[in-house]
């Protein structure tokens, strides 16, 4: 089988376990069902492809659920980032993240809640690399800062301040 039928078969399996609000995450999943070890589990699992397909390929015309489910395997992927020498991967999924935080619509607190969410992970997880761009990322959620609501904003501020604590 090759991997991008694989791909789209774990992102629909996905798409299904978030929709049926099970009590599992999305990493979880990926390890139980895929095989993926928890031990040096990077070395024998690929999540480019998967990462570059949600990056990539996902326009805001894409459905509003295939749009949340993404938001939330990026925030999910925050170990796999914190892995990734090559590559702007970071940045990326930050930006993936601002952007689904900034959504409008009638979804719009479940956009803002998964995208919150993810960036408190990522900023936890790599708050280190993150901290040499806290300018840019300050500057980026005071534009959105209002327009939150407050649980969200308290997540992307939490993660913030692990951020701005590396600093030096």
């Amino acid at each position: 089988m090759s991997w991008s039928i694989t791909c789209k078969q774990n992102l629909l399996d996905i798409f299904i376990l978030v929709v049926s609000r099970r009590k599992t995450t999305i990493y979880e999943y990926l390890r139980k069902n895929m095989e993926i070890p928890t031990k040096n589990w990077r070395k024998k699992y690929n999540f480019l492809d998967l990462a570059k397909t949600i990056l990539d390929q996902f326009p805001t015309s894409t459905h509003v659920c295939v749009r949340i489910t993404s938001l939330k395997l990026i925030g999910q992927l925050y170990i796999w980032v914190k892995h990734q020498p090559q590559g702007d991967w970071l940045l990326r999924c930050i930006q993936f993240l601002l952007t689904g935080l900034a959504e409008q619509g009638a979804l719009k607190e479940q956009f803002q809640v998964v995208s919150a969410e993810g960036i408190e992970k990522i900023c936890r997880r790599n708050s280190k690399e993150l901290s040499i761009h806290h300018y840019e990322l300050l500057q980026a959620v005071d534009q959105i800062l209002d327009g939150l609501v407050w649980k969200p904003a308290c997540n992307v501020l939490t993660g913030l301040s692990h951020i701005i604590s590396e600093c030096k």
